[in-house]
């Protein structure tokens, strides 16, 4: 089958050190990536330390305010045993169901 696969990132920013103080600098921060995957094999997921290239993306959205973990989780709970399948419930279907939670302006690159 030569339908495209859809991956879907989470971006988020985070301190590079644990600290007491909830006011950290913006120079003390990092960027990680969550990047979710529903394929033939289920859902898959890891951790990146940068984006995808440019040309991979297809949309985005900054979640405003951000979406809080206990949801993203929730929403992997709902689905983590569907079956795939190609029709009606694939990788575009999943990333299409997480992206439209929460509450922000979203983008199309393509």
């Amino acid at each position: 089958d030569l339908r495209p696969q859809y991956i879907l990132l989470l971006q988020r920013v985070e301190a590079k050190e644990p600290l007491e103080t909830q006011a950290v600098p913006l120079t003390a921060k990092v960027r990680r990536q969550l990047k979710l995957d529903w394929s033939r094999d289920g859902l898959t997921f890891a951790e990146l330390d940068r984006r995808l290239p440019e040309s991979m993306l297809v949309r985005s959205k900054v979640y405003e305010p951000p979406l809080p973990p206990r949801e993203v989780l929730a929403e992997l709970a709902q689905v983590y045993m569907m079956s795939f399948d190609q029709e009606t419930w694939s990788s575009s279907h999943f990333c299409l169901r997480i992206i439209g939670k929460g509450t922000g302006p979203e983008y199309a690159y393509k």
